[in-house]
């Protein structure tokens, strides 16, 4: 529904409870253009939930209206609801650039969580006022439809995989030392584990794309985000929404598994510690992974934020060590591969000091010299 329409139904309804909330619309979109790294799912939220407003506006605007208690607590529980997402976005949109890059996929998850809180609401809503123009029903019923298609998609689904990271030096080691695990007839276990920002979900990505391990495992490579994971979305569940099972049942989940998984096939867990670090996620999420690893010919790859391995799988020997910094040479090579900077600037050296030659802070920094003035970095605070 456009907004000339949109706006033209809230003139006919007047000052009722529906109506009103095309100011809390305009406050939405606004921030959600502010979004930078989330862009497309926050502005597609604001879209839909436009228009369901706008179809429950266009319900009120009936002459024969009558609105009803069920209507009206219906209409203050969807404001509430629009409140709290305001304020969310907000939050997501007046973080500076730095931090959006850092924190986009957390802010992914919040919006997606956003879109779910959106129809559940409304959902419950249509339920409890008894909308019964059916018309009306269907236009709202899709804009569902398209807000979950737009924002709560699983983050990595299965057969999409990650591409392999366009920047990549310095883990060449690391590299050749997983592949060669993963090319076996026999099952693999790998744990990529190092500090934030080392670049483990990189490896894993450069792994997963080597020639010769997609000879070997083909489309039977998945990779799954394990950020989502928490005490309503345990590791099963977001493995059966990555993979497309829709079930409630764990049993007839982990049978599902099987089916899709049943090798060779090569199965990423990526940042695992989501779903892991909790004490009171840790030992259900053990045993799901030792499930998977439990499946035949299925091959695990896991990231993981620290230096502890989980328990449940007999991990492949020898260990992969805990990522480390990048050396001098591979930071400069990094750093002028996205900046497109000289590598023969007298202070550039000083300047990747500041990153302690952490690959994501270099990253960053890198970004932020393709856009700026060199002279800008140069004064900069504590580094130079």
């Amino acid at each position: 529904m456009s907004l000339a329409l949109a706006a033209n139904v809230a003139d006919i309804a007047g000052q009722g409870p529906a109506s009103a909330l095309f100011s809390v619309c305009d406050i939405i979109s606004n921030s959600a253009n502010a979004v930078r790294f989330n862009k497309e799912g926050a502005t597609a939220l604001a879209s839909r939930i436009r228009d369901i407003v706008a179809v429950l506006t266009e319900e009120q605007a009936l002459e024969d209206f009558r609105p009803s208690p069920e209507w009206t607590a219906g209409i203050n529980n969807f404001k509430c609801a629009l409140d709290a997402i305001t304020q969310d976005l907000q939050g997501i949109s007046k973080q500076t650039f730095l931090a959006q890059a850092l924190h986009r996929e957390r802010d992914a998850e919040a919006i997606r969580a956003m879109g779910q809180r959106v129809r559940d609401v409304t959902t419950l809503f249509m339920a409890k006022a008894r909308i019964e123009i059916l018309d009306h029903v269907q236009v709202l019923n899709t804009a569902l439809e398209s807000a979950t298609n737009a924002i709560t998609t699983p983050s990595v689904p299965a057969q999409r995989l990650e591409p392999p990271p366009p920047y990549y030096f310095g883990r060449t080691a690391e590299t050749e030392s997983a592949v060669t695990m993963l090319d076996s007839d026999l099952p693999a276990y790998v744990a990529i584990l190092g500090g934030p920002g080392m670049g483990k979900t990189s490896l894993a990505r450069a792994i997963l794309h080597h020639p010769t391990l997609v000879t070997r495992f083909g489309p039977k490579r998945y990779f799954v985000a394990c950020d989502a994971a928490d005490s309503r979305m345990t590791l099963l569940s977001l493995l059966s929404s990555a993979l497309g099972i829709a079930t409630s049942s764990g049993s007839a989940a982990r049978r599902a598994l099987t089916s899709i998984l049943r090798g060779p096939s090569l199965l990423v867990l990526d940042n695992f510690e989501s779903a892991w670090e909790s004490p009171e996620q840790r030992q259900e999420t053990e045993s799901v992974l030792g499930f998977l690893a439990g499946i035949h010919g299925v091959s695990i790859m896991i990231t993981l934020r620290g230096s502890e391995r989980p328990h449940g799988v007999a991990w492949t020997i020898p260990h992969l060590p805990p990522l480390a910094t990048l050396g001098s040479s591979f930071a400069t090579q990094l750093f002028v591969a996205i900046s497109d900077m000289d590598d023969a600037n007298p202070d550039l050296s000083k300047l990747l000091a500041c990153t302690d030659h952490i690959p994501l802070a270099i990253v960053l920094l890198a970004n932020l010299a393709h856009a700026t003035a060199w002279s800008t970095l140069d004064a900069a605070p504590g580094c130079m």
